[in-house]
């Protein structure tokens, strides 16, 4: 976790628990693959099965600032892998 906190600062991350079967398993880090300073990555979760749903209320991206974003995981086993990244169309400034 070298420094991790303060890389992210504001960035936001989330800690993917497993209950059950695999509860003495390593818990699992998810950032967003493209994260930045104030984004507030998990700042909404949503998680059915082996799919989560994580939002990042002030995501800055298509050249705009706060439109926000969803970034959508998929968990194989015990590691959870960001599948794909979701805006909205056509984004516009503080959209949250």
């Amino acid at each position: 976790m070298d420094n991790l906190f303060a890389r992210l600062a504001g960035a936001g991350l989330a800690l993917a628990l497993t209950v059950g079967a695999l509860a003495d398993t390593v818990p699992f880090w998810l950032t967003a693959s493209d994260s930045a300073p104030q984004d507030n990555f998990g700042v909404a979760v949503s998680i059915s099965g082996d799919l989560a749903i994580l939002g990042a209320r002030f995501d800055d991206h298509s050249g705009l600032t706060n439109p926000g974003s969803a970034y959508i995981f998929i968990r194989t086993g015990s590691t959870w892998t960001e599948e794909m990244k979701l805006t909205a169309t056509p984004p516009a400034a503080n959209q949250q």
